[in-house]
């Protein structure tokens, strides 16, 4: 098939966000981009309500929107190196699997990047908590309990934080918590998809903190034993995804390489959207 383009990125798009992942869960802005930014509108305050009148109803004063403008982020894989062109050119199977291989990098981080963003640095009651462990000693942590996703439901309820449309992103060793405390529980949760009312997602890449005081780690930062992975809560209509343009480039029958090369990139926003109906619960060291 060699490099032509278009069956190239035709591939890379396909169900980019593929059914089945968190980030599907996320408020789609794509059709907002414009050149690398996209932009939204956060609406005023609602309008003043009049029990009982028995006058003239005054006007409200008039709302005051505010525009969210978030620049895309760019992500681009590192170049592939494809010696031996005519060979290439008659394997469409290797070229695919190459394909793949890219789409897959450019997938991974869009989505570690996704759960950091929605995880709060500080912790705001209600709207964005970062909730410690309270369960039994684990090896001097304090392992993840039901309790835990309860706490996260009061937190999000006391701000009256939509009930539909919760998700959660369970760690694997937070998963292996759940599954210790009790199984039989878990399996029935899993069952139905979700835990007291929170649609459940099991994710690898979740961000870490540091168990002592529940510091979050930069994103890309060294993970050293002072910092483990949390578990990522939010309300579905707060978190967004954005994405813009996507490219190949591509140089064909290389001298230097004595082949192709081809690299891909993709323009993308994800995150929240006004730091509010999301929450992080990380593992606390035992005291």
């Amino acid at each position: 098939m060699g490099i032509q383009k278009e069956i190239w990125l035709a591939e890379i798009k396909e169900k980019f966000v593929p059914d089945g992942s968190f980030l599907k869960e996320f408020r789609d802005m794509s059709a907002f981009v414009q050149n690398k930014m996209f932009h939204l509108a956060e609406a005023g305050v609602l309008p003043d309500v009049i029990k009982n009148s028995t006058g003239d109803i005054p006007y409200q004063a008039n709302r005051s929107d505010t525009d969210l403008a978030k620049a895309l982020d760019t992500y681009s894989t590192k170049v592939s190196k494809v010696r031996n062109t005519d060979e290439v050119e008659r394997s469409y199977n290797l070229m695919q699997s190459i394909v793949a291989g890219h789409k897959t990098a450019l997938q991974t981080e869009l989505y570690k990047t996704a759960a950091f963003h929605i995880a709060p640095g500080v912790h705001v009651s209600g709207f964005a908590p970062k909730i410690a462990t309270s369960g039994a000693n684990n090896n001097g942590v304090k392992r993840f309990s039901y309790r835990d996703i309860l706490n996260a439901r009061a937190e999000f309820n006391r701000k009256n934080i939509p009930q539909t449309g919760r998700v959660i992103i369970l760690s694997p060793d937070h998963e292996a918590d759940l599954i210790a405390e009790n199984q039989l529980q878990y399996q029935t949760f899993m069952g139905s998809g979700s835990i007291f009312g929170f649609k459940t997602y099991l994710y690898s890449g979740t961000p870490h903190y540091k168990k002592a005081d529940g510091a979050k780690l930069a994103l890309g930062g060294t993970i050293t034993s002072d910092y483990l992975p949390a578990s990522v809560f939010f309300q579905k209509d707060e978190v967004y995804r954005a994405l813009g343009a996507f490219q190949m480039f591509a140089t064909r029958q290389s001298p230097v390489i004595q082949g192709d090369a081809i690299n891909f990139l993709v323009r993308a926003s994800v995150g929240d959207i006004r730091g509010k109906g999301i929450g992080a619960i990380y593992s606390k060291a035992h005291s």
